[in-house]
């Protein structure tokens, strides 16, 4: 039941027409994975409380969502107006990547490593970079 309420909720924020799309360059650390291998940790799987420390950004807590459908890992973050939707997402053990766009035009970039219903990373922007914290709330 938990997993039909995960995908009624990643379906109705992604599908929904704030959702922002978003293309452009590869994270850093992409080349150095071996992507063949890479596959979604079950352990990745939910909706997530985050709260980033000493943010400057527009999303400094909330929630994002980490989906696997047909192979294919997808990142949502839910903000108070809107939904922004990850791009290169790439999945190795218990470890995710995925870049965002802050404000339509800055790449954001992040990385989290799971530990149970943990996760712990950082964010990095063109100016710098910050811890981020987030905990299960959804398996």
């Amino acid at each position: 039941m938990k997993l039909i309420k995960l995908f009624f909720l990643s379906f109705v924020l992604l599908g929904t027409p704030q959702a922002i799309s978003a293309n452009g360059a590869n994270l850093n650390c992409v080349e150095i994975l071996d992507l063949e291998n890479s596959k979604v940790e079950k352990s990745l799987i939910g909706v997530w409380s985050y709260e980033i420390e000493n943010s400057p950004f527009n999303f400094e807590q909330g929630k994002f969502f980490i989906t696997e459908r047909d192979g294919e890992t997808t990142v949502a973050l839910q903000l108070d107006n809107g939904v922004i939707t990850a791009y290169d997402v790439v999945v190795k053990d218990n470890k995710i990547w995925f870049n965002i766009n802050n404000e339509g035009l800055k790449k954001v970039s992040i990385l989290l490593v799971a530990s149970g219903d943990l996760l712990k990373g950082e964010i990095y922007s063109e100016d710098t970079s910050y811890k981020i914290t987030a905990k299960r709330i959804i398996f």
